[in-house]
């Protein structure tokens, strides 16, 4: 799909029950080293009955917000593909519910905890088992069971929550992507597992020094900053060949008063 250079599909799902069906955001945003620029004219809301040979533009389909629109969010209920969620970036903004397969929407919250910073994240999930659960991610993940109309505010262990998958034969098993890597509940989020059993991290930046071997820095987000020698002692670097570093060690006659 193009709908022009300044604008790239952000978000494209399918219809659970009929692959045929597909609705499509695109995304106007520029983004340089010193600003981030989201929405424009061409964000909109495409829907496809064919597979994707034809679009249909419904992004001024009765209930959704005035333009302009910045990223948009989209979930299609497994259990009742009439009912579509989406979470839009406008002045007008949050989250729009249909009943009837996209024809007429509504608004149905509008809790700045759900869509602050929305280009950083704005994601929707339906439950597989129970059309009047959704999710949406944020610093903290939204879940309401009254069709988005309210919701509880919950974390994982780290934060930031950018992806989430829900089992679809059994939604009491998640999977949850944030800043910190991923974690799994087996109980509908009441509980995680660790992220400090994995080898995942984001760098923004890295550096070296003149040691020799000279060791490689990086800041991790949100992660502190680590360090490890260019070369192990061993046939190849591993995890625990990897250093802290950057760390902050108060001399314990500084706390005293």
């Amino acid at each position: 799909m193009y709908v022009s250079d300044k604008a790239g599909v952000g978000d494209i799902i399918l219809d659970p029950n009929n692959s045929r069906i597909i609705y499509a955001a695109t995304w106007q945003m520029k983004r340089n080293g010193y600003r981030m620029d989201s929405g424009g004219p061409d964000s909109k809301v495409f829907r496809s009955y064919d597979g994707g040979d034809s679009w249909e533009d419904i992004s001024e389909f009765n209930g959704l917000p005035s333009f302009p629109w910045g990223i948009v969010g989209i979930a299609i209920s497994p259990v009742n593909s009439k009912r579509i969620w989406m979470m839009i970036e406008a002045d007008d903004g949050g989250l729009y519910r249909s009943d009837d397969g996209g024809n007429n929407w509504k608004k149905v919250n509008s809790n700045r905890a759900l869509r602050q910073r929305a280009w950083y994240y704005t994601r929707v999930y339906a439950d597989t088992q129970n059309e009047d659960k959704v999710y949406v991610l944020n610093v903290s993940y939204g879940v309401s069971t009254d069709g988005g109309n309210t919701f509880t505010l919950k974390n994982a262990p780290h934060g930031d929550h950018h992806d989430l998958w829900i089992d679809p034969n059994d939604n009491m098993r998640l999977a949850i992507a944030d800043d910190g890597g991923a974690q799994v509940s087996n109980d509908g989020g009441n509980n995680w597992t660790t992220y400090f059993n994995q080898p995942t991290a984001q760098f923004y930046r890295v550096s070296t020094d003149n040691s020799f071997p000279y060791r490689i820095y990086g800041a991790q987000q949100d992660n502190s900053t680590i360090r490890i020698k260019h070369r192990s002692a061993s046939s190849s670097i591993g995890e625990r060949d990897w250093e802290p570093t950057a760390e902050v060690k108060v001399h314990i006659l500084h706390l005293i008063l």
